[in-house]
């Protein structure tokens, strides 16, 4: 007889115990996704609260450093020589300021503009080669990483109307926080010295920290594209340059987190759930649910109606 006694068969999952442990792990996954998707949101409208915060800052900061003025919503400051929106004035009080540089410094070099033809601008303008120096490039500050529409970018844009109508204009960096178009002043005139800006803080007569300055857009609007979003763009229309509350109705409400093929370039709207993403003019940041009454959403967006907020607020 042998010394070694007989080894058993090792007994292994059957069928019913293998899709019962499939079950069980489908299960725990489908309770975890939803909890890292909260997670990934709450840090996402984290990130684009510290954004906006910091163009609250800026505008401050321009302010202090130009005779009490926000910047303008497009334009020139009185007695400048470059153009471009507000988004652009703005680049050195966001540690952007080479990039500035790029639109006002005789013999700069940047993408774009290779031979350095002065005077620059945000936009293609004069003798400025097409998108320019400025515009097309991508600034972290003015994106929010929770709209799905921002990720081609910068954005390959075309001429709208005019004599170059549906010829290439270069690639526009896009942007997120579009400016209270009640808040800021324009200056058509480049160059202009009767830019009158508006006034910080005396010229918010509700009170900054009862206003609105900046909000949130989809850098890319509809399916087909009806409209982009661009920070450096200027003019006030409804093809999505980075303003919002103008227009025949500026205090229609908001869209909260609408697909993009129905996104509408008129509105602003946040790709959050939790509501839109703030920033008062005061640098304070808040989310807006989409359940605000109409009435509060517009007293908070005028600077001099003296109106009051609602309870909802």
């Amino acid at each position: 007889m042998s010394r070694f006694g007989v080894r058993g068969r090792g007994r292994g999952f059957t069928l019913i115990e293998l899709l019962v442990v499939i079950a069980i792990i489908a299960v725990l996954i489908g309770l975890l996704v939803p909890a890292v998707q909260q997670v990934r949101e709450s840090a996402s409208r984290s990130s684009c609260g510290n954004n906006q915060h910091q163009l609250g800052v800026a505008c401050m900061n321009y302010a202090n450093d130009n005779q009490s003025k926000l910047p303008p919503l497009y334009g020139s400051p009185a007695g400048a020589g470059s153009w471009g929106s507000c988004f652009y004035f703005m680049l050195p009080y966001l540690e952007n300021e080479p990039l500035y540089d790029g639109g006002t410094s005789p013999g700069s070099r940047l993408p774009g503009n290779a031979g350095g033809v002065p005077p620059f601008f945000s936009l293609p303008f004069g003798s400025e080669a097409n998108p320019g120096p400025i515009i097309g490039n991508v600034v972290k500050t003015y994106l929010c990483p929770s709209d799905p529409t921002n990720h081609q970018n910068p954005y390959p844009m075309i001429w709208a109307n005019g004599p170059n109508q549906g010829q290439a204009a270069g690639s526009w960096g896009l942007g997120n926080y579009p400016a209270n178009a009640q808040v800021f002043a324009m200056n058509p005139a480049p160059g202009s010295t009767s830019f009158l800006g508006t006034k910080y803080p005396q010229g918010i007569r509700d009170g900054p920290s009862n206003t609105i300055f900046f909000g949130e857009k989809y850098a890319v609007c509809g399916n087909p594209v009806t409209a982009v979003v661009a920070w450096g763009d200027t003019g006030l229309t409804a093809n999505g340059e980075p303003a919002f509350a103008y227009g025949a109705s500026p205090f229609a409400m908001f869209q909260a987190n609408p697909l993009a093929q129905n996104c509408n370039s008129a509105l602003a709207q946040t790709p959050h759930r939790g509501g839109m993403v703030v920033c008062m003019g005061d640098g304070s940041v808040r989310t807006v649910s989409p359940a605000i009454s109409q009435a509060t959403w517009q007293a908070a967006l005028t600077p001099n109606a003296q109106d009051q907020l609602g309870s909802d607020w």
